[in-house]
């Protein structure tokens, strides 16, 4: 803090939201020449009017609706053919305008005779326009289209989970035990270059990638083949004909159609990739490729030619990457064999592109403030809320609320395979105590949950632990409020049960060899510090001394990997559908932050 000057300054900033009927006042204080002021209360915000507090109300009542859920995909009869409203005729400007030039076949012949009948939810759209959307990385622009904004696979989720529906396969039926699963394609879909898709490509992924690489189907890029593995043991795929094929497992898989609504990536352009594999492909290609990209194997042109941003590689989503560019904004233009319609017969999508650009993550706010964004929801934070309800009027835009499956915005996790270094007492210790399930109640007894709820999260939300809400079909609720009552005297006795009675000259509590004992929370630049510095704080009143480290997110996660963090501070995961992502309450596939081990 300066001392070169004498000049104290205060500075009131109001930001005003009819959020839940209440207006938020938040001051900034400019503080000068080593000293602290108070704020200027004298104006008392205006409160909002009752009609739009009840409307605020209203939008944030994101509910679900299990007895009729929505769904947009509708099953049609295909017999119809061009009898049927929903038959392919209608298309982009743009795209008609290459049909009559003869560039590009008619509509129907690219979408196949049975496409993907969609009814969205307002309606038939109309052509045209941009989406604009912002990254915070490199990785994170990539990987947009891949798993974020196209959701290509064999059959989908509903808009609120069930009813699972057809997507790419149009039917498909299981055996009464369960261990084998058959899918059926639709007719003539194709790749973005107008070559047929078939049973070939996925079979193509899987003995190309995922058997020969042995690793995560060869060189990632969004490839992930968990869903194939069941009961310990990697599943079958086998081909029966161009449009059928089996996926076999030696033990009764009765959630195989969640995990496959939930799987993406798992075919490939075979027709395009063959020639660079490494033992199949054209070992010229491979070596001409090599050489033009200085790379340093046939493996590392593989994985090279199948990365997001190749323009060549062709594509199933609804926008392709179409002109290279070395760095951001990046486009994606429309896919003219897109295989989907609305439901009178309009080829799907409406929107001409989508571009997307890099910003940290503090601007990405601020321009979905000033309504440059088009749509955005990653990257937006609740404590941008109050900022946002606020700019929406002026700005022209909406604040949408969903109801997310990912239902905690704040937790902790102990990481409980601690690395001991034998040159480091304290990391024995460490993992000792992680590992006492009584050391971790006493930790959560000691959270005043209200408090940080009503200091960062404006009070909304509940106390409870990263576990399925009342909305779930897995909600237990002895899990669920499990040790999240405020209970210091409760929390002193469980830590001076375990040894950790001795104090330092600070009175915090030491190790019970008397050595200090300091814990580290791991916030990656993804979060704001202000919850986990809350929590240190309220930790400290029961002797537990615990410091807030910011991290950016390699950093964080490479500590993760060496095993050297004590705790990790991360949102939920998925666990409205625990069944599918359960690495909060099972160590599963590494990805669990508590057992990453």
């Amino acid at each position: 803090m300066s001392r070169s000057g004498s000049r104290l300054y205060s500075l009131p900033v109001k930001l005003i939201a009819g959020c839940a009927g209440a207006a938020l006042g938040l001051t900034l204080l400019v503080v000068a020449a080593g000293a602290f002021f108070r704020p200027d209360i004298s104006q008392v915000p205006p409160m909002p009017p009752a009609a739009a507090a009840a409307a605020a109300r209203q939008a944030r009542d994101a509910r679900l609706t299990p007895d009729h859920p929505p769904v947009i995909w509708r099953d049609v009869d295909y017999t119809e053919g061009q009898r049927g409203a929903w038959w392919p005729k209608g298309e982009a400007p743009v795209l008609a305008e290459l049909v009559r030039a003869g560039q590009l076949p008619p509509v129907a012949e690219r979408t196949g005779p049975e496409p993907i009948v969609l009814d969205g939810v307002e309606g038939t759209g109309r052509y045209g326009g941009t989406w604009h959307r912002l990254a915070t990385n490199p990785q994170d622009l990539e990987g947009v289209m891949g798993s974020r904004y196209s959701y290509v696979t064999l059959v989908r989720w509903s808009p609120q989970g069930y009813p699972i529906v057809p997507h790419l396969a149009k039917s498909w039926s299981a055996s009464p035990d369960r261990r084998t699963w058959t899918f059926t394609l639709r007719p003539g879909l194709r790749w973005s270059d107008g070559h047929p898709f078939t049973t070939d490509d996925i079979l193509f992924w899987w003995n190309h990638e995922v058997l020969y690489f042995k690793s995560d189907a060869g060189g990632g890029a969004g490839s992930d083949y968990t869903f194939m593995r069941h009961a310990g043991k990697l599943g079958r795929i086998e081909r029966v004909d161009a449009l059928t094929l089996r996926f076999v497992f030696d033990e009764p898989n009765g959630i195989f159609l969640e995990k496959l609504a939930s799987a993406v990536d798992y075919f490939r352009p075979a027709h395009y990739l063959r020639q660079f594999h490494p033992e199949i492909g054209d070992q010229k290609v491979i070596a001409e490729t090599m050489a033009a990209m200085d790379l340093p194997s046939a493996y590392a042109v593989y994985t090279r030619m199948k990365v997001p941003l190749n323009p060549a590689h062709p594509r199933m989503w609804p926008w392709i990457y179409a002109s290279y560019k070395a760095s951001a904004p990046q486009v994606f233009v429309r896919n003219p064999y897109f295989y989907a319609v609305d439901t009178q017969g309009n080829q799907l999508p409406y929107l001409d592109r989508l571009v997307s650009d890099i910003k940290s993550k503090g601007m990405v706010t601020a321009a979905a403030a000033s309504g440059e964004l088009s749509y955005q929801d990653r990257h937006i934070d609740f404590q941008d809320y109050t900022l946002l309800a606020s700019e929406a009027p002026r700005r022209g835009y909406r604040l949408l609320h969903s109801f997310a499956a990912s239902r905690a915005w704040f937790h902790l996790s102990p990481n409980l395979n601690r690395a001991i270094d034998p040159t480091k007492p304290e990391t024995a210790w460490k993992h000792r105590l992680l590992n006492e399930k009584t050391f971790r109640q006493a930790l959560s007894l000691a959270m005043r949950r209200r408090e940080i709820s009503a200091a960062v999260f404006n009070g909304v939300g509940e106390p409870a632990q990263v576990s399925p809400g009342p909305d779930s079909p897995y909600y237990n609720e002895r899990q669920y409020h499990a040790f999240t009552a405020y209970d210091p005297v409760r929390a002193n006795a469980l830590l001076d049960a375990l040894g950790l009675t001795r104090r330092d000259h600070e009175g915090f509590r030491t190790f019970p060899d008397g050595t200090r004992m300091v814990w580290f929370l791991n916030v990656s630049e993804e979060y704001q510090p202000d919850a986990a510095t809350m929590l240190a704080e309220q930790w400290a009143e029961v002797g537990v001394r615990a410091l807030v480290q910011m991290r950016v997110r390699t950093l964080w996660q490479v500590e993760q990997a060496a095993l050297v963090h004590d705790f990790t501070v991360w949102g939920g995961l998925d666990e409205f559908m625990a069944v599918l992502q359960p690495r909060y309450f099972v160590p599963v596939g590494g990805a669990s932050f508590f057992a990453p081990m």
